[in-house]
């Protein structure tokens, strides 16, 4: 066992995490045959890490490190969701140490639900583990056997914590606790109703603003625009921004980050750009797959123009690099999604912006107090077509407001 750069216990071996956990001879052979199917699966966009001893620590360690959260332990033997399961993580490695939980593990994409279900036999853990191919909103909405169902709700980079919050409440029963596995450090957070949320979190690898939106607990979520269109009104004085459609990736008490979807990039083509990273050669440039070709280069924001940020359908995940903002739409800012679209296993849909657009806390609320701005719901045709000259009007006409007729006093649709 060894230290890793961030200070947290890195385990380099399933004998070692077993050791440290205080795991039995079955249990480790479990999460064994766990750890093999991942990266039998890994270019099924299961994992990233390509190494058993990556999974390990990355993964099991920091699942593992829940059971020092007291609200867990109480709950050990109750029943469990992990929301937004993908891989598994944190569910399964929790579930194969604490052997009379009850794990439910919900996902919207078919091929992880597949996925999962093999996982579960891999794990050993038989009947008391599930899988629900479904959406958490509809598994949780009335009348559905989600509905204040679980004891301990999991999640693990799922969305903005605000967001999570939201997604989790409608699932959890009276007294339940929500982990959000994030950082290494557990923090208990008191939720609506006298109900307790527990979240440990480790930090993604993306802009300063969305790591700022991932750590804060807000007791409304609904009062942030992560997910939405941010859309310039005609009197917008800074000409950076005219005429700009946004999509929001993170907002919070401490600020925001977005991405801008209406302005071309100087660098236009995907491939040499491909080919500049050292992602391909220029021989493959030929075989790239249509997916490839197609991905559209944006001018993201004047923020963190040395950066590139790839927003992409919700059917493509990395773990410690994707920020799921909704369960249609990710972002991804590391090049191993790169990697992926040129082999033809990233997302549906893709953009990759280079910068962002960025507002330090209260900004952006002052500017749409100024009438800078109108918000309204993402369209998902508005996000990924390459019409990029009409996405303006397209965008006000989705809110029915004609550019026109657009008064100067206008403030959010």
């Amino acid at each position: 066992m060894t230290a890793g750069a961030d200070g947290r216990e890195a385990y380099a071996t399933i004998d070692e995490l077993a050791a440290a956990f205080g795991l039995e001879e079955a249990q480790a052979a479990a999460l064994s045959r766990y750890a093999d199917l991942m990266l039998a699966w890994r270019r099924g966009n299961v994992t990233a890490l390509s190494t058993r001893e990556e999974i390990v620590s990355t993964l099991f360690g920091d699942a593992l490190a829940l059971l020092d959260v007291p609200q867990l332990q109480e709950r050990a033997s109750a029943g469990w969701l992990d929301l937004g399961a993908g891989a598994g993580v944190p569910g399964i490695p929790l579930a194969v140490a604490l052997p009379a939980a009850e794990l439910t593990l919900l996902d919207s994409a078919a091929r992880k639900c597949a996925f999962l279900a093999a996982a579960i036999e891999a794990a050993g853990l038989g009947a008391r583990a599930t899988v629900v191919c479904s959406r958490s909103e509809r598994h949780a909405a009335a009348g559905q056997p989600g509905r204040e169902a679980y004891d301990v709700v999991l999640a693990r980079a799922v969305a903005p914590l605000p967001a999570l919050v939201e997604l989790a409440s409608p699932l959890l029963a009276p007294g339940g606790v929500l982990l959000a596995s994030k950082t290494s450090r557990a923090v208990r957070e008191e939720g609506p109703g006298g109900g307790e949320r527990a979240a440990s979190a480790r930090e993604s690898d993306l802009a300063g603003k969305a790591r700022g939106a991932e750590g804060l607990l807000q007791p409304d979520a609904r009062s942030f625009l992560y997910g939405q269109l941010l859309v310039a009104m005609p009197g917008m004085a800074d000409e950076r921004f005219a005429r700009s459609v946004i999509y929001m990736c993170a907002h919070s008490a401490e600020g925001a980050m977005g991405i801008m979807l209406n302005r071309p990039s100087s660098v236009r083509n995907f491939p040499e750009l491909l080919e500049q990273l050292r992602v391909i050669d220029s021989a493959e440039r030929i075989s790239l797959p249509p997916a490839a070709r197609n991905v559209q280069v944006l001018s993201g924001g004047p923020v963190q123009t040395d950066r590139g940020f790839v927003l992409h359908t919700g059917d493509f995940f990395i773990d410690n690099s994707t920020l799921k903002i909704d369960d249609a739409v990710s972002l991804t800012a590391t090049i191993d999604i790169l990697r992926a679209i040129a082999v033809g296993h990233g997302p549906d849909r893709a953009l990759l912006a280079l910068g962002c657009a960025g507002w330090d806390a209260g900004q952006l609320e002052n500017e749409i107090q100024l009438n800078g701005w109108l918000h309204c719901p993402a369209d998902p045709a508005i996000l990924f077509d390459h019409d990029l000259d009409t996405k303006y009007v397209r965008a006000l006409r989705s809110i029915g407001v004609d550019l026109g007729k657009l008064s100067l006093n206008a403030g959010h649709a």
